[in-house]
């Protein structure tokens, strides 16, 4: 009952839009929790790993912009499809990817079509927010998300102890149905042009898209801290999931439990983003941000010391309920800066900020890895975490 009166009050494009979102996040996050240890058991050693991993962030890190730019142009519905029907393929041909110089293209494939994805699918949240109630909205798509990237490595876990070789079908699955919710059940909001027309018109305005990079200089400081926090979040979100698959293989645990440690680092984000978002509204952000960047770093150093089971599940889950305070925060500052932009602009930028930290995070914690020890670099980026408090106090005086 309670879902059908948010429908009457003119919830539908969110339901289907998190339906979509839900479905697609489980898919990817078992793949993701899958691709290290297929890509170590390729060439066996973290550093390279960490490199590739890196790959799919390199190819985004040229593209993010111009994604935004052109969902702007030709529609959400449009690019969102064409990220999908390519992750369809993808999931399908892993397995055929045997050789390394293989593997590096299909990342690089596989990098491009999740931000084909993933950057219509947030100027869309935008689009269809009312105003004054846009943290509501995305507070909800994201609860969509992290719950389908809790659920996805708890799937893959087992299916990692039954036949491992099913994964990449399964994300291909919930690939496919989420094409398909997409293209039968999601609303068009922004009129498309004809593809070829939209392409060339970005090229000769924008010079190859590259003109909004020069809007970083306009976002002032608190914008910047915005993308350097934004950064420090991918990166060891990205160290975490390149290297946690790794990390329970190397203390022998078994991989069902393994699946269900990641899980843990994504849980928070599902139970405490609402909770979250009202003490950034009675505390303060400055408050709420520099104590859960404090959290978090510490949390996720003594999970780098850990060895014992129930210890690396409570401290994966301090880790992600510290940044899970950070979020809400960072979302409403990057909301305000939206005003005064092109909202599929302003999502390019910000995914720009993400896939730095998202190519960092895998090359650096992979070469920690390799020469210091898997759990040492769990405690650099907790170290990391920890320092980032300081920038928070200094630059928000006053929120």
């Amino acid at each position: 009952m309670r879902i059908l009166r948010k429908l009457k009050r003119g919830y539908e494009p969110l339901l289907i839009l998190g339906i979509i979102v839900l479905l697609y996040s489980i898919g990817c996050s078992a793949f993701e929790f899958f691709l290290p240890i297929f890509v170590n058991d390729l060439v066996d050693n973290f550093g390279f790993v960490g490199f590739l991993l890196a790959l799919p962030s390199l190819i985004d890190l040229s593209l993010d912009i111009p994604i935004g730019d052109l969902s702007d142009k030709l529609g959400r519905k449009i690019v969102m499809l064409f990220g999908l029907g390519i992750a369809v393929i993808l999931g399908v041909l892993l397995h055929h990817m045997t050789t390394v110089a293989l593997i590096a293209i299909f990342l690089l494939i596989w990098g491009f079509a999740y931000q084909a994805f993933n950057i219509p699918v947030t100027a869309y949240v935008m689009d269809i927010s009312p105003k004054g109630r846009f943290s509501e909205y995305f507070g909800a798509y994201m609860t969509f998300m992290f719950l389908g990237l809790a659920t996805g490595p708890a799937i893959a876990g087992f299916l990692l102890v039954s036949n491992k070789d099913l994964i990449p079908y399964f994300y291909s699955l919930m690939s496919g149905v989420s094409f398909l919710v997409t293209l039968l059940a999601l609303k068009r909001i922004v009129r498309s042009q004809e593809l070829f027309k939209g392409i060339r018109e970005l090229i000769k305005r924008d010079r190859i898209f590259m003109k909004e990079l020069l809007d970083f200089r306009k976002l002032g400081v608190t914008g910047l801290l915005v993308l350097y926090l934004t950064f420090i979040l991918a990166f060891s979100e990205l160290v975490i999931w390149t290297l946690e698959p790794l990390y329970f293989q190397s203390l022998l645990i078994n991989p069902v439990y393994g699946g269900l440690i990641l899980s843990s680092f994504v849980l928070p984000l599902v139970i405490f983003e609402i909770p979250a978002g009202i003490l950034a509204d009675r505390y303060g952000e400055r408050r709420i941000l520099a104590l859960g960047f404090l959290i978090s770093g510490i949390s996720l150093t003594f999970f780098g010391f850990s060895d014992n089971l129930y210890n690396l599940l409570i401290f994966a889950f301090l880790t992600t309920t510290g940044l899970a305070l950070a979020l809400p925060s960072i979302e409403g500052i990057l909301m305000e800066i939206s005003i005064r932009y092109k909202k599929g602009e302003i999502a390019g930028v910000w995914n720009f900020a993400e896939d730095l930290g998202f190519f960092t995070g895998p090359l650096s914690g992979g070469l920690i890895a390799q020469y210091y020890g898997l759990g040492n670099a769990f405690v650099v980026v907790g170290l990391i975490l920890i320092l980032s408090t300081f920038p928070v106090l200094l630059v928000l005086k006053g929120r």
